[in-house]
């Protein structure tokens, strides 16, 4: 009978530690406050073209993630006029301090521009709308982040391109995610720009609706108003063998472009485009905004 109650003794002996154990544990992991996750601000900036949104982003700590999209896409149509053949847009992160590119996705998307032009020696000759079937391109560069570092940014989101209004107004949108909590949109004051080769005037340009040549013909873009922001496209619609190259000397920076699409920030004053192409379905565009500094 002793030896039996001992064992029973140490049975609830072990039973008791091994429940004390158990409580410990949990009021350990009660005791541990769960983490909460940061708040995430998205923004989305839309309205029908031409049109502009523009924010300031405060990270004093930064971000651990920044996610850009664009959402809208041309309609195709049967046929096209020099009204509403293409759609420009764009979602730019720009550093407020040194105007830098951050992150970007742009796009510009259409048919050739429905025009024809004649230009010899710098004397335009003509340049007369015309209508012409819907062959559509899309043209879109990104540069993605997995986050911002700490600093001020600028986010600018734009969209040209097609008539204001009626059946064929076309919409824009695009979205910024970052960590925090922000204010979506700032009223800023501003205009759009929308150009196309068939625009560019100076030099030789003979160009018809799909085909063409131009060598030296320039574009001047002048703006009083402290942020520019916008697009550059340099390319032609599908496969076309051509040639397209597009020289800019902005205040900011200067350089040149052959078969592409990139954005470029830069400030007040006066911006200078120089393009040539030859061959099929050339596509030339600088499209944007220019606008005051969004406050924070």
């Amino acid at each position: 009978m002793k030896g039996t109650r001992r064992t029973q003794g140490r049975d609830t002996a072990t039973r008791c530690s091994r429940l004390c154990l158990g409580l410990a544990l949990a009021v350990a992991l009660t005791a541990v406050p769960a983490q909460a996750e940061a708040p995430t601000t998205r923004c989305t900036f839309q309205g029908i073209a031409p049109g502009f949104r523009a924010m300031r982003l405060d990270l004093p700590d930064g971000s651990d993630f920044l996610t850009l999209q664009l959402h809208s896409d041309r309609r195709t149509r049967p046929l096209n006029d020099e009204s509403n053949w293409h759609l420009a847009e764009g979602i730019v992160v720009v550093d407020a301090a040194s105007l830098d590119v951050a992150a970007h996705h742009v796009q510009y998307s259409g048919t050739a521009a429905p025009v024809i032009v004649a230009e010899l020696d710098g004397e335009r000759v003509v340049r007369q709308p015309a209508v012409a079937p819907d062959g559509p391109w899309v043209h879109s560069a990104r540069r993605s982040r997995s986050g911002l570092p700490p600093g001020s940014y600028y986010v600018v989101a734009f969209g040209t391109g097609g008539p204001s209004e009626g059946a064929l107004a076309q919409w824009w949108s695009a979205s910024v995610y970052v960590e925090g909590s922000h204010p979506c949109q700032a009223a800023v004051a501003g205009e759009t720009f929308d150009y196309d080769h068939t625009q560019f005037t100076g030099g030789t340009q003979v160009y018809a609706a799909g085909v063409g040549s131009a060598e030296d013909i320039t574009l001047e873009l002048q703006t009083q108003r402290p942020l520019v922001v916008g697009l550059m496209d340099a390319g032609a619609q599908g496969q076309a063998a051509s040639t397209v190259s597009l020289d800019y000397d902005l205040p900011t920076t200067s350089g040149s472009m052959e078969r592409g699409i990139a954005p470029f920030v830069s400030r007040a004053g006066t911006h200078n485009f120089t393009a040539h192409y030859r061959g099929a379905y050339p596509v030339i565009g600088i499209s944007g905004a220019s606008l005051e500094l969004p406050d924070g």
